[in-house]
């Protein structure tokens, strides 16, 4: 059995590394942006290598561009502490923060005496 070697750490060339920054889903405009070829454009995402890369990258983007629940729940806290902002918005976040919460979740738990393959009826459509 062979073993695998470790992969070494693939540095991409000035030209590559322009490709992946321009890389926004559709080739034509990327290539264009990148100041290549459709016909090289197509062969660079080919790489596994270049594809590595822009997937990378592109999860940097979203980590940055995207608000996680605690930044939600701190905007939604400063809105609702501003008392400069009208009573209306500021009730407003208070009443998001709570569902984020889950202050408003309302639970009822019954007993049937039944299984629950009992209850649920299959129908084959």
């Amino acid at each position: 059995m062979k073993e695998k070697k470790d992969k070494k750490p693939v540095v991409l060339t000035a030209l590559q590394q322009r490709f992946v920054d321009a890389y926004d889903g559709n080739l034509k405009r990327t290539a264009e942006r990148a100041g290549i070829t459709y016909g090289y454009a197509r062969r660079l995402v080919a790489k596994s290598h270049i594809r590595e890369a822009i997937q990378k990258r592109q999860d940097e983007i979203r980590l940055d561009d995207i608000a996680d629940r605690a930044e939600r729940q701190r905007f939604w806290t400063s809105v609702m502490r501003d008392s400069k902002t009208a009573m209306k918005y500021r009730l407003q976040a208070s009443f998001i923060l709570g569902r984020s919460e889950g202050d408003f979740w309302e639970t009822e738990k019954f007993e049937t005496g039944k299984p629950l393959s009992c209850i649920v009826e299959y129908r084959d459509p």
